[in-house]
């Protein structure tokens, strides 16, 4: 983290005449609509947001992440209803104000801008909580002018590929008191630009669940906004809704626990419960589009890893719920807010992004896997080239619902399978078995064919911040086949 003194923000004189003459307008006294948005629990990644605010590294122009500052990732995290969170949420506000508050070209562009703009509209009665006076008028003054500067970049740009950017500049329509300078919603522009989205088409940064239930909470802002205006909303804006809960429904079992896939940490299920999902087969066929496939059997899911346009490195990485409780996970991931501001975390943050963080083999692939046809809807076959060779993998989750069945064709025998689980979880190793004890009263059973069986430290991050230790299992075959067969029961 660089201990330089941080930059003096330059404007130029053309910007401190867009920002103070062509943005000025009335400066309203409250929204006409505010959105619906409970406040969050306090979690592991607010309180690592905590630590960095006390260490003064958030915000820091020098950092990674301070583009994630611009944008207000904070908010969200540290919108929780108690005095220490609500005191480094106006510390960064403030912070923000007199560092960015003013346009520049850089700090004020779209993709900031419009992102912000949800974020302050969502939590505003937050944000101004007792702040009175000409602070609380200064930030509607900066919600104001931010409005009007979404209105006329959109105005000039001709490409409707870009529906969040159109989504926020309609929610400030709908939010703020009527300004010439915002513009009227432009519906029939947001639905062509929700169409590819609403016809199923999964965008690339989805495969991110976080970014996928961001869109949808901007969505629902936006169908709510134009519900309280009396206005008809684009068709395109309700079904692409329903993509997204469906998409999302996807990461769960029928149950509602959520698989934990390769350089992932929890997302904001506080969020995703507002927003809504819904768990049906069809998701597979958007999971597919951003490199994943799925097996699921009643309370069972199983999910891998395919890989996706460039993110190779958890590629046949699995996760296993099984009777509503984790079984096999991977390593988790650190918040990019967090690691972004913090070489420490930073440096886990790289080594939780490496092969052997997922549950897979421990080599690297080089790229995506390719998922065979699929006849028996409870089997999943796929092979992926490494640097030694292909890797083939024989998924089959039972009829009965109780044991998962694996075959593993290998280019080299010096390699390691490794399963990690959950924190918590106790493991006995006995006559070439593992017997696993798990949540929720589940016991596994885990035997191999072909190969060895043994029991190492691992890590789990699931939370995004705090970094506990767990138990993996480690297969080590002596042989280029081998099986393994895993069956679980409740003991009580």
């Amino acid at each position: 983290m660089s201990s330089d003194p941080k930059p003096e923000r330059q404007r130029s004189g053309r910007a401190r005449f867009y920002h103070d003459v062509q943005l000025r307008g009335p400066i309203p006294d409250r929204l006409v609509f505010t959105p619906s948005q409970s406040l969050s629990e306090a979690s592991a990644v607010s309180e690592g947001l905590l630590q960095l605010v006390a260490d003064r590294k958030i915000p820091d122009p020098h950092a990674d992440a301070y583009h994630q500052f611009l944008r207000f990732d904070w908010l969200p995290l540290l919108a929780v209803d108690d005095e220490i969170h609500a005191l480094a949420c106006r510390h960064l506000l403030r912070t923000w104000r007199d560092q960015a508050g003013d346009y520049t070209p850089q700090d004020w562009r779209v993709s900031l801008t419009s992102t912000r703009m949800f974020r302050m509209l969502n939590f505003i009665d937050y944000l101004v909580a007792d702040i009175d006076g000409p602070e609380r008028q200064d930030i509607f003054d900066l919600l104001a002018r931010q409005a009007r500067h979404l209105g006329r970049s959109l105005r000039r740009q001709k490409s409707d590929n870009m529906p969040s950017h159109l989504m926020a500049q309609i929610l400030c329509a709908l939010c703020l008191p009527e300004d010439r300078l915002v513009g009227a919603p432009e519906t029939v522009r947001l639905g062509k630009a929700l169409a590819p989205i609403a016809g199923g088409v999964i965008p690339a940064s989805w495969r991110d669940p976080q970014k996928a239930i961001e869109a949808g909470a901007e969505m629902h802002s936006l169908l709510e906004a134009f519900t309280a205006r009396r206005l008809s909303p684009p068709y395109e804006l309700k079904e692409a809704l329903k993509v997204v809960r469906l998409y999302l429904g996807g990461f769960f079992s029928v149950s509602g626990t959520m698989v934990q896939l390769p350089q992932q940490h929890i997302p904001d299920l506080r969020t995703l419960k507002h927003i809504g999902s819904t768990i049906h087969p069809e998701a597979e066929r958007l999971f597919n589009q951003v490199g994943y496939a799925t097996l699921l059997q009643g309370q069972n899911i199983l999910a891998v890893d395919s890989g996706h346009r460039g993110q190779l490195s958890g590629v046949g990485g699995i996760s296993l719920v099984a009777k509503n409780t984790p079984v096999i996970i991977n390593c988790g991931a650190i918040h990019p807010l967090l690691s972004g501001h913090d070489d420490h975390l930073r440096d886990w943050a790289d080594a939780l992004s490496a092969p052997g963080s997922s549950s897979g083999w421990d080599i690297s692939p080089t790229g995506k896997a390719t998922l065979l046809k699929r006849d028996d809807p409870h089997k999943l076959d796929l092979y992926y080239p490494t640097t030694k060779g292909e890797v083939y993998r024989s998924f089959q989750l039972s009829h009965e619902g109780n044991s998962l069945s694996c075959s593993e064709q290998l280019p080299d025998d010096d390699l390691c399978l490794r399963l990690h689980l959950p924190n918590s979880t106790q493991v006995t190793l006995q006559d070439g078995a593992a017997k696993i004890y798990l949540a929720n009263h589940l016991t596994a059973v885990l035997e191999v064919e072909d190969a060895d069986l043994s029991a190492e430290e691992s890590v789990d991050c699931w939370q995004g911040y705090n970094i506990t230790k767990s138990r993996q299992l480690v297969i080590s075959p002596h042989q280029l086949d081998i099986r393994w067969h895993l069956k679980w029961q409740h003991t009580i």
